[in-house]
């Protein structure tokens, strides 16, 4: 986790410079932890630099294969998790992208273990034990909930 905190990856130092890195920007959405001033401003791109430009707003096609690129600052846990979700979910569909936010929110908030979790969420799996505090909790679920809302889920 500290790894991934102190060199994020898929990080841009400005939001809106993540756009042109890889191609079309398919979503959006800021997302704040006011307990603790956590910031997650997540772009999900995508992978095809080919992609006709879409609405705002749209969902995003399932079958979409995507890129994450983020700004944020905040807390080693809130910072990591940001980092691991754009490492897992590069050049994935947005339908196992989202899968993947209900795996691990499942695992997060109700300790819920399925049969191969550790393999499909990698990095993001020692975000696990962070639902034994609930604060904590709500650190490592930022990125993912910003995935989910720029997903348009």
């Amino acid at each position: 986790m500290l790894r991934a905190a102190s060199a994020p990856g898929r990080f841009v130092a400005e939001p809106d410079a993540a756009t042109p890195a890889v191609g079309v920007v398919l979503g959006t959405s800021e997302q704040r932890n006011a307990t603790c001033g956590d910031v997650v401003d997540l772009r999900v791109l995508a992978v095809d630099p080919a992609h006709p430009a879409v609405d705002a707003g749209a969902a995003v096609d399932p079958a979409e294969r995507v890129a994450v690129r983020w700004h944020g600052r905040g807390c080693t846990v809130s910072q990591a998790s940001a980092s691991m979700l754009a490492e897992l979910v590069e050049g994935r569909t947005a339908a196992e992208a989202s899968a993947l936010v209900v795996e691990l929110r499942a695992l997060i908030r109700s300790h819920e273990l399925r049969p191969g979790a550790e393999d499909r969420l990698g990095d993001a799996f020692a975000l696990a034990d962070s639902g034994r505090y609930p604060l904590r909790g709500t650190c490592a679920l930022l990125a993912w909930h910003a995935l989910e809302e720029a997903l348009g889920g």
